[in-house]
């Protein structure tokens, strides 16, 4: 605001208008002194104060010498501007002050700064150095003592090694004498046996010293009670050996001895039943004969009982020839005659039978008895050892050689809880029972149906009040609770039933879920039996691959062998097998999973093989398959199949094969049920394609 605009009459910049040259020249020089005043002021920001203000004062002067006492606004203007420069010098005078104490202030601590760290980095060199001092005294120190007592163990050991060698010497002057003396006692020995020798043979000398059975030195003596203990050791294996091999010979003889009591006294009761019958039939002859009397009531009387006690006669017969009065210890037949006779069998025929049913199981015995005390060995040098239940490959080996019974309770509930795993809460069994008692379930008529057709033929499931009923009900209700999309399906009822054979409750409801929901595959045991029917698709490929000539025979004979292996899978060969069999069976399936079905499934196969492929009618190949599992006796054979013959069996492969024709059966099922809502399918055409679920076992409520 003090200079004019560009656009005034009056030009800034101190130049005048050009009509006014006369005056041009002390203008122009008071615009350069201004200029070099300003110029001065720039450069003295840095000089001496005094100097910049004899400076202003001489451009003061001169500026008022130049333009003398007049005032015109130019000289006004320059005025102005002048002293606006003296302002802003003297405050850039101060400034420049300021900042020179300030810099001097900043010197002064950066001085005293590097003054402070180097006394600290004397101070730390300083320290270290005493501390490495004092650690090196102290070593000194621990050294010397070290030394010292050194020093004294030296003088020590050298004062007991002097001892000892003194002793030694001793020992030595004794063992010298004690040498001497058993030298001449042996001489004694060797006298006295020479002279018993000569007693005994009438005075002759032994020129041997071995004829006089003794021994002649010491050495000998000591080689002698050696071996001598060595073979104790062996006779006392041997001796545990041959007892083990004694108390299950003993077994079998006395189940043996059992059955031939049992035989013989049904054998005298069937006698006597005969002659009491023959005595009652005479007389009931001589009473016909008699003419009819007053007294042919009495004769009709008489025949009324005697038909009565022969109609209660032949009942009670039926019930003794249908199941035998002697079971092994999970409540089965022990000699297997579960075979029910027709009122007209003829009795030489049912003997014939029975022999030929006896020699077949007594040499099964023999065999399993053998199996057994050897895998009974085995698990007792397992758990003498200390070892713990771990999945490993001798555990694996044991199990596929059978557990015995004294040990399955415990193995079987170890492989349970390792496959439910984190789900096994104790006393949720009782907790669904209690919750679940006044309620009612569609699950629970079709169980109730079940319960007598579980096991007709073991002693705890044969009838209404038998010691398994209830406990099988328990279980399948709190099941079909537990597990309401599976609910109850036919087929878990014969699975609890083996659970509760060697279980408790609470395990065996743990078993079902083990196997239900993980050693099987999903959808086992819903309604549409979809795992169930994979299965069979996986195991009829794998017949193509592992035995593949009965493979094509069977197809060329046009037999759907799954008709028959189909309840194989979906009750783990309950009730199909021979009883010690199935138990082999079960105690690998729990540990290893699902793939032991395919195994024994195809040994199976494998096992009757030839006869198979010399029957060519096909009524005869499948009458032949309906009943082929009880041919299995050999369990060592049926295992050395599955396991070693039928080799390699990857799981990968079977779960590729699952996984495609899951998609198949799937399809298949979808278009049935589709089918079935237009109302248009076939049933013939429906049973070709896929196994019918509404049959017998696969019968599912949920």
């Amino acid at each position: 605001g003090r200079y004019p605009s560009p656009n005034s009459q009056r030009k800034s910049n101190f130049y005048l208008e050009p009509s006014s040259s006369s005056s041009s020249a002390p203008v122009l020089a008071s615009a350069t002194g201004a200029n070099e005043i300003s110029s001065n002021k720039s450069e003295s920001s840095s000089a001496d104060g005094s100097g910049v203000q004899k400076i202003s004062r001489k451009s003061s002067t001169l500026l008022r010498n130049l333009l003398g006492d007049g005032h015109c606004s130019k000289c006004e203007e320059l005025q102005a501007a002048l002293q606006d420069y003296e302002m802003e010098l003297s405050t850039k005078k101060r400034e420049v002050a300021d900042r020179d104490e300030i810099n001097e202030f900043l010197r002064n601590e950066i001085r005293l700064q590097d003054m402070k760290m180097k006394s600290k980095d004397q101070l730390a060199v300083d320290d270290k150095k005493l501390d490495i001092l004092v650690q090196r005294e102290q070593t000194i120190e621990q050294l010397e003592m070290l030394l010292e007592q050194a020093i004294s163990d030296r003088d020590q050991f050298s004062t007991e090694l002097q001892a000892k060698r003194m002793e030694l010497s001793t020992l030595a002057e004794q063992v010298d004498l004690y040498k001497q003396s058993v030298v001449s006692k042996e001489e004694v020995v060797l006298d006295l046996t020479n002279q018993v020798f000569a007693l005994r043979n009438n005075g002759q000398i032994p020129t041997n010293p071995r004829d006089a059975m003794l021994p002649t030195s010491t050495k000998a003596l000591e080689e002698e009670l050696q071996k001598m203990k060595e073979s104790v050791e062996a006779y006392k294996k041997q001796n545990q050996f041959l007892s083990r091999e004694i108390l299950e010979l003993n077994g079998l003889r006395s189940d043996e001895q059992d059955s031939y009591k049992f035989l013989t006294s049904k054998f005298h009761n069937m006698e006597a039943e005969y002659y009491r019958l023959q005595s009652k039939h005479m007389v009931l002859l001589q009473e016909v004969e008699k003419p009819r009397l007053e007294g042919a009531g009495q004769a009709n009387d008489l025949l009324k009982q005697m038909v009565e006690e022969a109609m209660e006669g032949a009942e009670v017969h039926r019930r003794e020839r249908g199941f035998s009065a002697s079971h092994d210890q999970y409540g089965f037949n022990a000699y297997g005659l579960t075979v029910d006779y027709g009122e007209d069998e003829d009795e030489s025929e049912e003997a014939s039978t029975l022999n030929s049913m006896a020699r077949r199981f007594k040499n099964q015995a023999k065999k399993i008895g053998e199996s057994i005390a050897s895998s009974t060995i085995q698990w007792e040098n397992f758990f003498d050892t200390g070892k713990d239940c771990q999945r490993s490959a001798e555990l694996k080996t044991l199990m596929r050689k059978g557990v015995p019974s004294k040990y399955r309770n415990k193995m079987w509930r170890w492989c349970i809880r390792d496959s439910v795993q984190g789900k096994y809460e104790p006393g949720l069994y009782q907790s669904i029972l209690q919750e679940n008692a006044d309620k009612k379930s569609i699950a629970m008529s079709q169980i109730e149906l079940d319960l007598l057709r579980t096991l007709p033929s073991n002693k705890f499931f044969d009838k209404p009040d038998a010691k398994g009923i209830e406990q099988l009900r328990r279980v399948l209700i709190a099941y079909s609770w537990y597990d309401p999309d599976v609910g109850y399906c036919q087929g878990l009822n014969r699975l609890a039933a083996i659970a509760l054979l060697v279980l408790n409750e609470e395990d065996s409801f743990w078993c079902l879920v083990a196997i239900v929901n993980h050693l099987l595959p999903p959808d086992y045991y819903n309604k549409s039996l979809l795992g169930s029917q994979t299965d069979q698709r996986v195991l009829r490929d794998l017949m193509m691959e592992k035995i593949p000539h009965l493979s094509q025979h069977l197809q060329t004979c046009e037999i759907d062998f799954s008709l028959v292996t189909f309840n194989w899978f979906h009750t783990v060969f309950v009730d199909n097998l021979p009883v010690e069999t199935m138990f082999r069976i079960w105690d690998t399936f729990l540990y290893e999973g699902n793939k032991v079905l395919f195994r024994y499934a195809l040994a199976i196969f494998r096992y009757n093989e030839e006869a198979l492929l010399r029957t060519e009618n096909s009524i005869a190949i499948f009458n032949y398959l309906r009943t082929m599992c009880q041919n299995a006796t050999d369990i060592d054979k049926l295992s050395s199949i599955a396991f070693e013959v039928i080799n390699p069996f990857p799981m990968s492969k079977i779960n590729s094969k699952r996984e495609h024709h899951h998609k198949i059966v799937k399809a298949e099922l979808e278009e049935m049920e589709a089918l079935r809502q237009q109302g248009s399918h076939s049933p013939s055409a429906t049973r070709s394609r896929t196994i019918d679920t509404s049959n017998g076992d696969s019968d599912c409520e949920s």
